[in-house]
Formats: C-alpha cells, sequence, structure tokens
C-alpha cells in the first residue's frame, strides 16, 4: 500500500486512505484454525531520512474479534512502540480505521467474500 498520499492534511494531523488491492486481499497462514493465531497486530511504519523502515506504533487485539465475515468499520488507538522511541506522547500515536475478517477454513470450510456486502 502507498503510504505517501495525503487526502487531508491538518496542522496537527494528517489522513490517510488506502484500501488493500486484490493481490493483498487473502492472507493464508500456516495455523491450524483461528484459535491458534491469538492476537492481531496492526503496526504504524515509519520511513526515517536515513535507514530502514520501522515500526513506530502498534496495536494488538484478540483474533475471535475478527471472525465476523461481514464486518463494519472498527477504530482502534495506536500505542507508541517505546523500544522505539519516535513516538514518545501516547495521544500522537494515531488511531486506524480497519475493517477485517478471518474466516477459519478448516473449522468451517472454504467461503465466498463475494456473498457479504461489506467486500
Amino acid at each position: 500500500m502507498d503510504g505517501d498520499k495525503k487526502v487531508l492534511v491538518k496542522t496537527k494531523y494528517n489522513r490517510f486512505n488506502q484500501y488493500i488491492t486484490e493481490n493483498e486481499r487473502e492472507f493464508l497462514s500456516p495455523y491450524q484454525g483461528v484459535k491458534d493465531m491469538g492476537t492481531v497486530f496492526v503496526y504504524l511504519w515509519a520511513k526515517p531520512t536515513i535507514g530502514k523502515e520501522r515500526r513506530v506504533c502498534f496495536w494488538k487485539g484478540d483474533i475471535m474479534k475478527f471472525t465476523n465475515p461481514n464486518p463494519g468499520l472498527q477504530w482502534v488507538e495506536l500505542e507508541p512502540d517505546l523500544a522505539v522511541g519516535e513516538v514518545k506522547e501516547h495521544f500522537r500515536a494515531g488511531i486506524v480505521g480497519i475493517k477485517m475478517a478471518i474466516h477459519d477454513v478448516t473449522a468451517n470450510g472454504p467461503i465466498d467474500w463475494n456473498d457479504y456486502p461489506a467486500w
């Protein structure tokens, strides 16, 4: 996803709109079931002027909250990664809206995402 396209620029924050493409849409995991995964992580990456990209903020949540095949938009508050130290204040970490569904093929069989209006 291209993170350089700002949609709205304010004095205190920037707003980005990014969508996963058809090629990035499906993730196949080596886990036997959804419960084996345990946790979902969402990372905010920064590209410093010198050096590699690094994860500066994150959110973690329970995987079982994402098993609805027709989810709504969920807003999550990121936390600064204090080990990196790029973002120091919690209120500057950011808020991310995500729409994500995880389907357990082992337990529930295959799914056609086109059957659900959210997709």
